[in-house]
């Protein structure tokens, strides 16, 4: 099975495992039993609130678009990427050997100040 990570950026993990449980159930007609828990990891990623850019964040942002060259906006991308970052940290034996996939969705929205940064 599974296991996936997911950053919530704006409501709590518990209303994300009811919904996935419940669209399993209704998508399989009752014939599967879904346990959200078992299959993925939701963090609290919502921040100072949306499109609320805390220093510590903006930082994250630049320090990323530096080093790699992504550009990730202070509401989407970079909270998740954020927050995600600040779980690994905190249990890294959860993540340490594994793959990890950031699915990146956009970075348009990124500050053009940052076009200094290249």
């Amino acid at each position: 099975m599974t296991n996936e990570q997911k950053v919530s950026r704006s409501t709590t993990g518990e209303h994300f495992y009811e919904l996935i449980d419940a669209e399993v159930s209704e998508l399989s007609g009752g014939s599967f039993e879904a346990c959200a828990r078992e299959m993925l990891a939701i963090y609290p990623g919502a921040g100072a609130g949306y499109g609320v850019a805390t220093p510590e964040l903006m930082a994250f942002c630049a320090e990323t678009a530096r080093q790699s060259g992504v550009l990730l906006d202070h509401t989407y991308s970079g909270k998740a990427l954020y927050y995600f970052a600040q779980a690994a940290r905190a249990q890294p034996e959860r993540f340490r050997g594994k793959h990890i996939l950031f699915w990146h969705t956009g970075g348009a929205p990124a500050p053009q100040k940052w076009k200094v940064l290249f």
